[in-house]
């Protein structure tokens, strides 16, 4: 039902490949096995709209930082995060050769780096002010993720400017052909979203996953 009701929204058939992808970790979900077909669809960019579901503590946003396509600058990562603390950690997520520019608030210099391998993390807050100064054309490119993607429906009315947001640069990217990444350890909440292709990892253990037949 999950494959037919996302076939029939989006009008497109995909080389007949399975929408919904359910795999095992242990650990960390870039120790997988099957991590590196989820890398392989973020660079082959045939799907436009990703759910990435895994529990807490999985190494969701790590795993997405230290992305090969990244690193060879195949693709340009913009991180949106509900917070200041995430944020500022993920510049611990920094490797060899490459950096990662958070931006926390209204108060940050915006400077957009030339540097394709650099990451950028920004709170919901300010996305928009990153969006107008970032100069890269080619949106085809960019990967724009959401972490903790459930507090888009949950959130109080006082973040709905920060949500709506979110909202108009995802339709901006989409339309441009880059990719737009929903990442949570909840997706129950996202049940009215359209989702192109859902990668769930369910730690080895424990009897928790997405009911794929509600997303759609």
């Amino acid at each position: 039902r999950i494959i037919q009701s996302i076939i029939c929204q989006n009008k497109k058939i995909y080389y007949n490949d399975p929408i919904y992808h359910k795999y095992l970790y242990g650990r960390y979900i870039s120790n997988s096995d099957d991590f590196i077909k989820f890398e392989n669809t973020l660079k082959e960019s045939h799907y436009k709209k990703i759910l990435l579901h895994a529990h807490c503590d999985s190494g969701k946003t790590y795993s997405l930082f230290h992305l090969d396509c990244l690193k060879n600058g195949e693709k340009q990562l913009i991180l949106a995060v509900p917070n200041q603390i995430q944020a500022i950690q993920s510049r611990s997520y920094s490797s060899s050769g490459t950096g990662v520019i958070a931006i926390c608030s209204d108060g940050d210099e915006i400077m957009p780096s030339p540097n394709s391998r650099v990451r950028y993390c920004c709170t919901y807050d300010v996305i928009d002010r990153f969006f107008e100064t970032y100069t890269n054309e080619d949106f085809s490119k960019v990967i724009f993720a959401v972490d903790e993607a459930h507090t888009l429906k949950r959130a109080k009315s006082y973040r709905k400017e920060a949500i709506d947001k979110i909202r108009k640069l995802e339709k901006k990217v989409l339309s441009c052909g880059g990719i737009v990444l929903y990442i949570t350890a909840t997706a129950k909440t996202l049940y009215s979203e359209t989702f192109d292709i859902i990668f769930d990892f369910k730690k080895r253990g424990v009897n928790s996953s997405v009911n794929a037949s509600k997303i759609t």
